[in-house]
C-alpha cells in the first residue's frame, strides 16, 4: 500500500482500495491512520474487527432502508432541532413521554438496529443497567 517517502513534504505516497493515489503525512502512518483516500472510501472498504457482530432477526426488511439525513460516528440517525444536533431515538422518546430525558438515561434499541427508531423498539434504561445488559450479551 505504501510507496515512496517524500523527504521534503514528510509524506508517503499511497494507493487506496478504490485505486486512487494520494499522499499520507508520516504522522498519520505512525498513528496507524491514512489508509483511505477519503471518508467515503473509509466507510465503503472498512472491515469490522472480529467479535463485533450484530445478530438481528429481520422480520421487515424495510427497517434497514436509510431514508436520508445524517448518521453520527456511532451509527445513530441525527436530527437538527432547536439549533442543536440530537439523536433521533432520544428525541422520539422525549416526545413520546412529553418530558426531557435525564443525561444518564440510555435509550436502548431492542432489536439492535440503531436506525429502527419505532417507539415499540425503544426502552429506557439507566446507564448501569444498559452496560450490564450489553456485558451479559458477550
Amino acid at each position: 500500500m505504501r510507496s515512496v517517502i517524500s523527504e521534503q513534504s514528510g509524506s508517503v505516497g499511497a494507493v487506496c482500495k478504490c485505486g486512487k493515489k494520494f499522499q499520507v503525512p508520516l504522522a498519520r502512518i505512525r498513528d496507524n491512520r491514512g489508509k483511505y483516500c477519503s471518508n467515503k472510501c473509509k466507510y465503503k472498504y472498512y472491515v469490522r474487527p472480529k467479535g463485533l457482530h450484530y445478530n438481528i432477526k429481520v422480520r421487515n426488511k424495510a427497517w434497514f432502508k436509510f431514508t436520508g439525513g445524517a448518521i453520527d460516528k456511532k451509527g445513530y440517525r441525527i436530527l437538527y432541532k432547536s439549533g442543536k444536533h440530537v439523536r433521533e431515538h432520544r428525541f422520539l422518546m422525549e416526545e413520546h413521554l412529553n418530558k426531557k430525558l435525564d443525561k444518564l438515561a440510555d435509550v436502548h434499541h431492542v432489536n439492535g438496529n440503531k436506525l429502527d427508531n419505532r417507539i415499540e423498539n425503544l426502552i429506557i434504561l439507566s446507564h448501569s443497567e444498559h452496560t450490564r445488559y450489553h456485558n451479559l450479551q458477550r
